[in-house]
């Protein structure tokens, strides 16, 4: 199955353990992905390319990612990232979710930051 899924930040919030203490927790809207293209290269194992799925249309789709998502048949996604793939393999087309997951396990989380440039020479400081 492919190991990885796309998510986003949707914001912050707290949980109180029985004891007071408090956790902060970070909320992610995990999926759904679409698949949207495989690529098994000889040297190197399979991969999918998924997309995320969001609730408003994409506007701006350039024509060649419109021939890309219509040769998929899939809707046109904003974020694209690719994954490997183990033995069993989705199909084009298909839906991933977080059910890819088992409860209590442990995953790997990676975010990108969006830069607001450079913080130096602001406010007269350097």
């Amino acid at each position: 199955m492919i190991q990885g899924i796309i998510g986003k930040k949707i914001g912050m919030t707290q949980l109180f353990t029985d004891d007071g203490r408090v956790i902060p927790v970070t909320m992610i809207q995990a999926g759904p992905c679409l698949v949207v293209q495989k690529k098994n290269i000889a040297r190197q194992r399979a991969k999918a390319q998924l997309g995320f799925v969001e609730p408003r249309p994409v506007k701006h789709v350039t024509k060649p990612q419109k021939g890309h998502f219509e040769k998929a048949k899939v809707p046109p996604t904003r974020r694209l990232h690719e994954f490997m793939l183990a033995e069993d393999e989705p199909g084009v087309g298909d839906t991933v979710s977080v059910d890819i997951f088992s409860e209590n396990e442990i995953v790997n989380v990676r975010g990108q930051v969006i830069g607001f440039g450079s913080m130096v020479g602001r406010n007269g400081s350097t």
